[in-house]
């Protein structure tokens, strides 16, 4: 893909849907190589944990999304390995 239209492919994803909490999780989770905790992602996703839980589960089934815990009391979040694609793709849409 040409750089112009992986440009364009990204400003109509965040114009449909830059408000979507799973889009949200997606591009949070892309600008960290080893996950986030449910805390910190809800924080940089703008939600409450309670309301990244569902979001979680769902992205976890359809295999976008790996939960571990590295101990009892901590969740980490990350993409699935079969997307680390989008890393590459949207830090260079962003110019990175």
């Amino acid at each position: 893909m040409e750089r112009l239209k992986d440009d364009s492919i990204l400003r109509f994803i965040n114009a449909v849907f830059h408000d979507n909490i799973p889009w949200r999780i997606v591009k949070a989770l892309t600008k960290e190589e080893g996950g986030l905790t449910l805390r910190e992602l809800a924080r940089r996703v703008g939600v409450a944990p309670k309301t990244l839980y569902r979001h979680i589960d769902r992205l976890q089934r359809a295999g976008v999304l790996e939960v571990h815990k590295p101990s009892p009391r901590i969740k980490l979040i990350r993409l699935n390995g079969h997307y680390i694609w989008l890393k590459e793709f949207l830090g260079e849409a962003h110019g990175e």
